[in-house]
């Protein structure tokens, strides 16, 4: 494209010194006329002489630009103008040079003379059309290309921009989904740990931040895992040692039941052992008697009765 875009800038530069030929050409001509008109004035004929040499010089100068751009048959026709424009200068020159030397003395003279080189001035500006319109037809030829080419360059340009707004598609759903999917494992695993359900494990594949969340998450349910278990064996040894105490003090409880009776029985006893002796110091019988040895052996027999209870 940018080879197109040079040789389009090249047509038009061609075209554009065309143009400058055309009216150095027309300035030369209209110098001519003025030239002639005024040949009677010595000071006007040098000035247009002058200015007439000068578009001379600045139509060939053009002519040499022109000319590495033009193509074969072009340069043909530049030769035709060239060989046309020499014709033209040399009779122009013949005619000054016979007003200097007084046998050219009015302009109806001049153009008399002037009449043979019409020929070399219509080749001259044939040649010149010639030049403008193949010219002027490559410049078209090439600004079609470069429209071609440009509506070609603007298809591939939207196919790349399509192609990359797919592909950014593409890329952006998978990094959300590297993203999203760990993202909702992580909440998911967060919502089973406070409902209290630890018994699903945490899958972390991968190094990347979510995975190192995730990690993390399972680090924290497994620590949470251990605590429950903990807690779990110390309330199953507290329920143990309790069964254990509450043992323990239902033994205790008849063992105290039983020891009550006893003594309320030792104490019954008691009662009985204070009763004979009361009776005794009060009985008129002898202390040795039968019925005094009797009563207090009962005594002792309850006595040592309550003494093995306890």
């Amino acid at each position: 494209m940018a080879t197109s875009q040079a040789l389009v800038e090249t047509e038009v530069g061609a075209v554009r010194t065309l143009g400058e030929i055309r009216s150095a050409v027309g300035n030369m001509r209209r110098f001519e006329k003025d030239l002639f008109l005024n040949l009677a004035d010595e000071e006007a004929l040098l000035r247009y002489e002058k200015s007439w040499k000068e578009q001379i010089i600045s139509t060939r100068k053009s002519m040499a630009d022109i000319k590495p751009t033009l193509e074969s048959t072009e340069q043909e026709a530049l030769m035709r103008m060239e060989t046309g424009l020499s014709g033209y200068q040399k009779a122009v020159e013949g005619i000054v040079a016979g007003i200097q030397r007084g046998e050219v003395n009015d302009p109806w003279r001049a153009n008399q003379l002037m009449e043979p080189s019409k020929a070399d001035i219509r080749a001259a500006d044939g040649a010149l059309s010639d030049i403008g319109k193949s010219v002027a037809a490559r410049v078209d030829a090439a600004v079609d290309h470069l429209a071609v080419l440009q509506r070609q360059a603007l298809v591939w340009m939207a196919t790349v921009a399509i192609s990359i707004l797919v592909l950014s598609v593409g890329m952006g759903y998978l990094i959300a989904m590297r993203i999203a999917r760990p993202l909702q494992a992580a909440v998911s695993a967060i919502e089973r740990v406070a409902a209290g359900d630890l018994s699903q494990p945490v899958q972390h594949p991968g190094k990347d931040e979510t995975a190192r969340v995730l990690a993390g998450i399972a680090h924290m349910q497994s620590a949470l895992g251990d605590i429950v278990r903990d807690i779990r064996q110390g309330v199953g040894s507290i329920a143990v040692a309790s069964s254990e105490i509450a043992a323990g003090n239902a033994d205790l409880s008849r063992r105290t039941e039983r020891s009550a009776a006893n003594l309320e029985e030792t104490a019954a006893s008691m009662d009985e052992l204070n009763s004979a002796v009361h009776h005794s110091a009060n009985c008129h019988d002898p202390c040795g008697s039968p019925w005094m040895m009797e009563d207090t052996g009962g005594v002792r027999a309850s006595a040592g009765r309550g003494r093995s209870i306890l």
